[in-house]
């Protein structure tokens, strides 16, 4: 039931950020991606993928394991690439915390639209 409305939480932020994600048959061990996409370009900003997402006991993240992220340049040509292990995706915040350490963050709201 918790991950029930982890998911259903999860796909209204997903709804409301405009992100175009299928999650309902990925939670558990299936891969994961989120792609964030310029709306008047409908060039790729930012794409998340991940091995394995999971919710995390009862909180607003959900946990990404074996993550790969790519911020793209304003024409998509080329990306910035990032790997962790382990991400925490807190879908109240809109922020993904990754890295040794879980010491970096991305804040998904402020991915700038080209």
């Amino acid at each position: 039931m918790r991950i029930l409305v982890c998911v259903i939480t999860l796909m209204a932020w997903l709804h409301a950020t405009q992100a175009t994600i299928a999650l309902a048959a990925s939670v558990g061990s299936k891969p994961w991606h989120y792609e964030k996409v310029d709306p008047h370009s409908g060039k790729r900003i930012l794409t998340i993928d991940a091995k394995t997402l999971q919710a995390a006991n009862d909180r607003p993240v959900m946990e990404l394991h074996g993550m790969t992220v790519r911020l793209y340049s304003n024409d998509s040509s080329n990306y910035k690439q990032f790997f962790s292990d382990k991400a925490l995706l807190n879908y109240q915040l809109e922020t993904l915390t990754y890295g040794p350490g879980l010491s970096k963050v991305i804040n998904l709201k402020k991915v700038p639209s080209k």
